[in-house]
């Protein structure tokens, strides 16, 4: 998601990840749209250490 903070000029992008079964936010940052600030959210997500649902 794209926003701005103050000015136009200063863009701002909101990355998010949102847990399948419980649809809550499982980790985010605001940050410029680089690779650095997707790594962020990932990078958290996989230290959290999600279980894997192995039931169907």
């Amino acid at each position: 998601m794209r926003l701005f903070i103050k000015k136009k000029s200063n863009m701002q992008w909101l990355v998010y990840a949102i847990d399948k079964k419980s649809k809550r936010v499982a980790s985010f940052y605001i940050g410029k749209r680089t690779n650095k600030t997707l790594n962020t959210v990932i990078k958290t997500l996989l230290n959290s250490n999600p279980e894997k649902n192995t039931h169907r």
